[in-house]
Order: C-alpha cells, then sequence, then structure tokens
C-alpha cells in the first residue's frame, strides 16, 4: 500500500517566484532575479506591484505556461511513483487554485503518479500566514513546503522545510521542533 506525502506547490513543486520575476521583467523592462527577491509581495522586485496585479498573474495561462519543476522535483516523484501517492496542497485565490488543479491533474497523467490536488483559498495573495491546518494530514508520511508557517500548520508526523538555497523571513527554522528536517532542493 501506497503512504501519502504532502507537497506544496508554489516554490515547492514548482519555481513560481522564478516565473513571477521573468514575467514582471517583461512586463517592466527590468533586470531582476530570484537572488533579489527578499520580500513576500514582489516589491523589491518592482515597487509598484499591487495586490491585484499579482493575483492576477498567478492566476494567468503566462504564469501556468512558463512555470517550471523546481529542482530535482521530476527525479523525486519518479523515483516516489511506486512507493507515495502525491498530495499536493496548495493555498491561493480561486481562479489561481483552478489553474494549478489543471497543471496538477496532467502533472499526475505525465508522471504516471498516482495523486490529489487539495487547494485552500484565500482572498490576499500577499498573504504570508499559509496557514494549512483545516486539512487533516496525521496519517501522510510526510509534508514538504517552502515557508515555515505552512509547513508548521500541516499536521503530517515528518516535514521538510524546503529553503532553495536562500534565507528568507518566511523559511527561518523553527527551534525544538522534532522531525523536522530542512533541505535544499529535492
Amino acid at each position: 500500500m501506497k503512504r501519502d506525502i504532502v507537497i506544496d506547490f508554489d516554490d515547492t513543486l514548482v519555481k513560481s517566484s522564478e516565473q513571477i520575476i521573468r514575467m514582471l521583467n517583461e512586463k517592466y523592462d527590468i533586470n531582476k532575479s530570484i537572488e533579489d527577491l527578499s520580500d513576500w509581495s514582489y516589491r523589491n522586485i518592482y515597487h509598484g506591484i499591487t495586490e491585484d496585479e499579482l493575483s492576477d498573474m498567478f492566476a494567468s495561462q503566462d504564469f501556468f505556461a512558463g512555470v517550471k519543476y523546481n529542482t530535482g522535483v521530476v527525479e523525486f516523484l519518479k523515483y516516489a511513483k511506486d512507493k507515495y501517492r502525491i498530495i499536493v496542497c496548495s493555498k491561493g485565490t480561486k481562479a489561481n487554485l483552478e489553474l494549478k488543479e489543471i497543471w496538477c491533474i496532467a502533472m499526475f497523467t505525465a508522471l504516471d503518479l498516482e495523486g490529489e490536488f487539495i487547494g485552500i483559498e484565500i482572498g490576499n495573495v500577499f498573504d504570508s500566514t499559509l496557514d494549512k491546518s483545516g486539512c487533516d494530514f496525521s496519517n501522510t508520511l510526510f509534508a514538504v513546503d517552502d515557508n515555515t508557517n505552512a509547513l508548521m500548520s500541516i499536521n503530517s508526523p515528518c516535514k521538510f522545510l524546503l529553503k532553495n538555497y536562500h534565507d528568507q523571513y518566511w523559511n527561518k527554522v523553527p527551534e525544538n521542533e522534532d522531525n523536522l528536517y530542512v533541505i535544499n532542493d529535492f
């Protein structure tokens, strides 16, 4: 019997921030990279970005057409397909979640994975709390997320904090947490 594992979508399964930065570079003729990102709202990438604009970007066909898998994800999923059932759990606006679900179903099919998408709707794309405690993941083997608050709200018995080779305020390692492991990629 396969065990369930939980994987976040944005900046965990895929390189969401890199895609948003590419889109902002193109739209505003700027030259920023993921190395420049230091705030959750992308205002240090382009100071004039609004919540509505960012929400529209995350829910656009351009975003989903250009977003790339995170480092090592495809190899991990190919390894995991005979061992685990993949649950992708993500927060987003209604439009964003609809497109994430379509993307994930296509991924499950393309990689021959047994999986499920769970979307949790939020209204504010600048919300960095990303609480996922409304979902019961107590029977999962482990969870992977890039946001400490989101990860700590998941009741999976084992947790992996994905830092993507960057120390940010949203991925600070909590102290005295059992069964928490820090990784930089899959």
